[in-house]
Parts: structure tokens; C-alpha cells; sequence
């Protein structure tokens, strides 16, 4: 019996050295578990807590976040300075490193407002204790008549302050309205017609009483203190010697072309009172910034007025010389442009402002052409004379003499319809495209590009062609008729011009 309850005791005795999940008891028909928490903790950077170290069991208690105190030297972060200061968990013992720096707590913005209302100012400072630091910028402020019921008392005007963007994201434009009295009447604005101007109102436009129309009195650059541009004629203003000189000039639109290499588009400009047309070019950035009053490309140049449009330009003038202007441009003058950019969503803009009549009598005189050439011998005298750029002639075939042109002959790219490359006109039988370059024995004319001829309309007309056709140079179109066209100079290898209208182009059959 001993023997017994020594093995009992001796069993109880080895069972209390093994650790048990968690002793479980009956109560009441149910599990009820005692679990067993050492007094360490664990943690992680933010928290802590205690795990019932039975096996299997994930109970925790006494979880929280840390409560870190300061350990003793060191020094606390600022808002521009990293602290040295390390600190320890009151409660778990868990270390961690010092502060970063903290960054200011900017607090809100306050505005202030000028007396004057012509600038605001933006505030704002730290809030963090001992900190004091202050963020504050000034900027301008403009005024707007918003809401003008009269110049005129008793009625009064509401103005609207802006202010400029300021440097600081942080701050925000500010706008201010102020009611106060009738503005009243500020005659310093003029209107004006052809004739002279008169002072208005800027509020309301009224003009003022008992003042009569004055004449325009041009500056040195035909400006009148009015706005009102007194403009000279494409034939004056070929005659300006001054290339620093800005003035206005007055012409008919009549097309748009590009130079040869494509760097830029031309507006093109015809006298009113003969047929002498010249360009204006966009004026380069090395000019004092560029800008153009044409675009596009060589091909299809967009321009923001209509054929016919009676304009008056700001521009000055330039004379080629040898160094910027070999063979047909040499010694000619065009027109550099002189106002804003042109852009597709400016186009009405500019055309108000330069557009200051229409005529549908824009087409050349053909009476008044007097350079004829129906031969290659009068060609090749023509394109070797320097100085033809911007001459109107006549291109004539004769039964005898017929004007010669291939059509697609650099390029087929156009194959599927028919468009293509430049149209060559010649008078002799080159047998191949070397011959036709000006710096061999055969100079030749190329069509070039221009919104209102296109190479497919002059094929069409000429050509009777609807679609594409690389004629070979052996068996080159032939044309018995008169082509009215205006030279624009040339490259290294042709000499180009553009038709401006289908009224240019007579067949023999027609005269």
C-alpha cells in the first residue's frame, strides 16, 4: 500500500515541473481557463503587452502604447534642429532614438489689406512654443470695375481688388470688393474714325461734351496718341531705308506662301493702287523675339485674314543684300512683322484690330504685266538676273515654243491621289532631273506651296489630271496658253512661284 501511494506521489511530483497549456476546470458545464502571464513585456515601435505563455494560447492583457520618458542629457528636436535626447518606456523599458526635427505648424493665413487696397499681405507664423518663426509676403493688387451703374451720382460703382500671385504656395490670391460712390466720368480714352478721334469715357464711353472731333496727329512710326495707325502704301514702304524703323503699312491680302527650305510662312501683300505685291516674314528671335503673322507649312500656310482683306500692319522693312540674299533676292525688299503672335485662337482678335476694309477687287492686272518669257533662252535670262524676287510675269507657251512641265517627278509619295511634289516648268527636253537645275545648262520654275494653289489644282487645270501620274521626262505635259505668277525666289536648285487665283491661268483656246 506504501508502494502505492509513493508511485502517486511521485507521479504528482514529476507533473508539477510540466508546463500545461492552461488548466482547465468544469464549472458549470463549461471551459473556464486560468492563464499564466510572465512579467515581461512585448513590444513594437508604437506598443506593448503581455502573452500568456501557455502553449498554444495568444492571450494578452495590459496592451497600451508606450509611455516614453526622457532619458537623462541630451536635447529635445525643434522645428529646424534634429534632437539628441534618447527616451525610454515607463512601463515596458523599450528604448527608442532621438527626435527628427519637427517642421513648423504653421497656423492660418491672415491677409491684410493696403489702405489703398494696391497690395495685400500674407502672414502666417509657427505655432510650436519657443519656435517664432513668421512666413509674410507682399504682392500688388489691381482694380476692376465690376459693377459700374453710372459714372454719374447718386448711383454707385462696385471695384473689384486682385491681388498677383504670390512666390509661397501657401498663400492664395485675395480679391476684395469695394461699393462706393459713382466712379465718375474719366475722358481718357479716345474713339475715332478715318477722319480724327475724340475723347471718351473709360467707364462707360461716353464721349465728352462740347469737344470735337480732333485730326490724327502720326508719330515717327504713323501711330496717333488715338490708336489710329496712319498707314503707307506697299510701294512707300519698299522705300524706307531705316531697318529699325516700325511703321504701319497698308495693303490687300492676296495669299500666303513659305521660303524654300520651309523655316517660315509669308503673308503676301498687293499694293491698292497697282500690282506690286511683297512678303511679310515672321520676325526671328535674334529681331527682338520672335513672331509670326503666317503659319503652317511651305505647303499649307494658315493665315488669320481672307483674300481681299484691306489690313494695315505694324512692320518694318528689309533690303537683301549680297551677304543675306543671292540671285532673285538680292538687293529686293520685304516686310518683317512687327505685332503679336499669330495663333489659331488669336485669329479674330488680329483681324479686328488690323483688318480695315474688304475688296473683292484683289486679283492681279494682267494689263499691267510687262515681263514676258515663252522661250528657255528668256528663262534662263530671267532667273540669272538678280533682283527678280517679287515680279509679276507671264509664263507663255507657243505652238512653236510650248511650256513644258513634269508632274510628280522628284517623288511619289503622293501615289493614291493627287497630290505631290513641286511641278517643274522648263521650255528645252531635259532628259533627267539634274538637267533641270539651275546650276546645270537648264534653269527651271517649280510651283510652290501656297494655301490657294495647291500642286493638285494646277494639275487639274493644266493637266487635265485627277489622279496621281509620274510623267516621265521624255514625254513631259505641254501647255499652249498664258500663267500669270508671281515669283518669290528660289533655292540652290530651282527658281519658284505661286498662281494666286484660277483667273491667272489662260489656255490659247481662251484668248
Amino acid at each position: 500500500m506504501k508502494k502505492i501511494f509513493a508511485l502517486m506521489a511521485a507521479a504528482v511530483a514529476g507533473a508539477m515541473f510540466v508546463l500545461p497549456a492552461c488548466t482547465q476546470q468544469q464549472s458549470q458545464g463549461q471551459d473556464a481557463h486560468e492563464h499564466i502571464f510572465p512579467s515581461a513585456y512585448n513590444s513594437d515601435d508604437t506598443r506593448h503587452w503581455q502573452e500568456c505563455i501557455g502553449e498554444g494560447c495568444d492571450e494578452t492583457q495590459n496592451a497600451g502604447e508606450h509611455q516614453w520618458a526622457a532619458d537623462a542629457g541630451g536635447t529635445d528636436a525643434t522645428c529646424e534642429q534634429a534632437g539628441t535626447r534618447t527616451y525610454t518606456c515607463s512601463v515596458c523599458g523599450r528604448k527608442r532614438g532621438a527626435d527628427p526635427a519637427l517642421g513648423h505648424d504653421f497656423g492660418a493665413v491672415e491677409y491684410v489689406w493696403a489702405d489703398d487696397n494696391g497690395s495685400v499681405t500674407a502672414t502666417r507664423a509657427c505655432r510650436r512654443a519657443g519656435c517664432g518663426e513668421v512666413e509674410s509676403e507682399t504682392v500688388a493688387a489691381q482694380s476692376q470695375v465690376t459693377q459700374l451703374h453710372s459714372c454719374e451720382p447718386p448711383l454707385a460703382a462696385v471695384t473689384t481688388w486682385t491681388s498677383q500671385a504670390f512666390a509661397n504656395p501657401a498663400f492664395a490670391v485675395q480679391e476684395k470688393r469695394v461699393e462706393g460712390a459713382a466712379a465718375g466720368h474719366d475722358y481718357s480714352a479716345y474713339d475715332f474714325d478715318e477722319e480724327g478721334h475724340w475723347p471718351i469715357c473709360s467707364h462707360c464711353g461716353k464721349a465728352e461734351p462740347d469737344v470735337p472731333p480732333a485730326a490724327h496727329e502720326p508719330d515717327a512710326q504713323g501711330l496717333c496718341v488715338c490708336g489710329h495707325a496712319q498707314a503707307i502704301s506697299v510701294s512707300e514702304g519698299k522705300k524706307v531705308t531705316d531697318p529699325d524703323k516700325v511703321f504701319y503699312v497698308r495693303g490687300i491680302v492676296v495669299g500666303a506662301t513659305g521660303n524654300y527650305d520651309g523655316g517660315y510662312s509669308w503673308l503676301l501683300i498687293k499694293d491698292e493702287n497697282s500690282n506690286e505685291i511683297t512678303g511679310i516674314r515672321k520676325r526671328l528671335a535674334s529681331e527682338g523675339g520672335e513672331s509670326t503673322l503666317a503659319g503652317g507649312y511651305s505647303y499649307a500656310p494658315t493665315i488669320p485674314f481672307e483674300l481681299g482683306d484691306i489690313v494695315s500692319l505694324p512692320v518694318s522693312a528689309k533690303q537683301n543684300t549680297a551677304a543675306n540674299g543671292q540671285g532673285g533676292e538680292h538687293g529686293k525688299v520685304h516686310f518683317i512683322w512687327q505685332g503679336e503672335n499669330f495663333k489659331t485662337g488669336n485669329a479674330a482678335e488680329l483681324v479686328a484690330r488690323y483688318k480695315i476694309g474688304h475688296t473683292d477687287d484683289y486679283l492681279l492686272d494682267k494689263s499691267q504685266v510687262t515681263v514676258v518669257i515663252d522661250s528657255q533662252e528668256d528663262l534662263e535670262s530671267f532667273v540669272t538676273t538678280p533682283g527678280f524676287q517679287w515680279q509679276l510675269v507671264c509664263l507663255r507657251g507657243t505652238e512653236q515654243s510650248p511650256l513644258k512641265a513634269v508632274t510628280g517627278a522628284a517623288t511619289s509619295a503622293g501615289k493614291g491621289n493627287i497630290g505631290r511634289s513641286y511641278i517643274r516648268f522648263f521650255y528645252d527636253s531635259p532628259s533627267n532631273l539634274d538637267e533641270q537645275k539651275v546650276n546645270k545648262a537648264s534653269p527651271a520654275l517649280s510651283n510652290f506651296g501656297n494655301t490657294f494653289n495647291l500642286s493638285d489644282y494646277l494639275s487639274s487645270l493644266l493637266f487635265g489630271e485627277t489622279e496621281y501620274t509620274e510623267k516621265p521626262y521624255l514625254e513631259p505635259y505641254s501647255y499652249v496658253g498664258d500663267i500669270y505668277c508671281l515669283i518669290i525666289g528660289g533655292s540652290t536648285a530651282y527658281y519658284h512661284f505661286i498662281v494666286p487665283d484660277e483667273s491667272c491661268i489662260v489656255p490659247a483656246s481662251a484668248q
